[in-house]
């Protein structure tokens, strides 16, 4: 059954980091061979799975790569029924089902936006596909990580009263030479950190509004870079929680009727999406 609309998630792909990795050029290692991926032509080698996956309809430009990502069903038995002997009849068969799911990688700054196609593909086995396929090919290891909704943080830094924890988990960038997140990704390319945890407490109220450093952390997790937490009593005096993994930036969208179609929504996409990041 077609269906008219789409959901769509944003990610961001991150190259987890060796030592050697803080003075090459990761980030153009991470681009090559996730293009390699996308055309390699024996995905399904690398995971355990029931169905073969392959990528198909791959379009590349300097930037961008538009692709499709196949999830294949083979049917070994079906029904058939017999009009001259009015029977049900099992039967094996050859054919293959097959379920489609649209991708977009920018190239430049690692980002990944894809269209979850449920119940046939969910977001979480479109993600592990991808990441054990790198692993298991390349020896190295990925991370798809969904994009957290700056605009709902935004929300709760209107309405809180005060702010009186926060806690970053960060990664280190890809990199991404943007000032907004240098305060942050400064002190983690310093000490060659794969990960680096921070944590701001205050029962008093934290200074976050012009903080520098909590800016700079706060646009790294926007940026896909790591994970944010906080505590915080809203006008009502209420003690209040939020986490960045529970609210991930995805739409619905009208489903494009054809290739051309999907890589100009795309586009689109990708650069709503960066004027959103870019946003204070």
């Amino acid at each position: 059954m077609l269906t008219s609309s789409a959901t769509m998630y944003y990610a961001r792909i991150n190259l987890h980091k060796l030592l050697a990795d803080y003075d090459s050029k990761s980030e153009k290692f991470l681009s090559e061979k996730i293009t390699d991926l996308i055309n390699n032509e024996n995905v399904s080698d690398a995971v355990k799975s029931d169905y073969k996956w392959r990528f198909g309809d791959i379009i590349e430009t300097e930037n961008n790569i538009f692709c499709k990502l196949g999830k294949i069903r083979k049917v070994k038995e079906k029904t058939i029924f017999d009009q001259k002997n009015k029977k049900f009849i099992q039967t094996t068969s050859t054919d293959e089902d097959v379920f489609i799911s649209h991708i977009f990688f920018d190239k430049k700054r690692h980002f990944f936006i894809f269209e979850e196609r449920r119940p046939e593909i969910g977001y979480k086995e479109l993600i592990y596909i991808i990441e054990q396929s790198f692993k298991k090919f390349y020896e190295r290891e990925i991370s798809i990580d969904l994009l957290p909704n700056k605009l709902a943080l935004n929300k709760i830094l209107e309405i809180s009263n005060k702010i009186t924890r926060v806690k970053f988990v960060l990664k280190p960038s890809n990199p991404d030479d943007a000032e907004d997140i240098k305060t942050m990704e400064n002190i983690i390319r310093d000490i060659k950190a794969k990960k680096a945890t921070i944590d701001f407490t205050n029962i008093d109220g934290l200074k976050v509004k012009d903080s520098k450093t909590y800016n700079s952390g706060n646009q790294m997790v926007a940026k896909g870079f790591g994970n944010e937490t906080l505590e915080y009593i809203d006008k009502g005096g209420k003690k209040q929680s939020y986490n960045s993994k529970n609210k991930i930036m995805k739409e619905t969208i009208k489903k494009p009727v054809n290739d051309n179609e999907w890589k100009s929504k795309f586009i689109d996409m990708l650069n709503n999406l960066v004027k959103v990041l870019n946003q204070k």
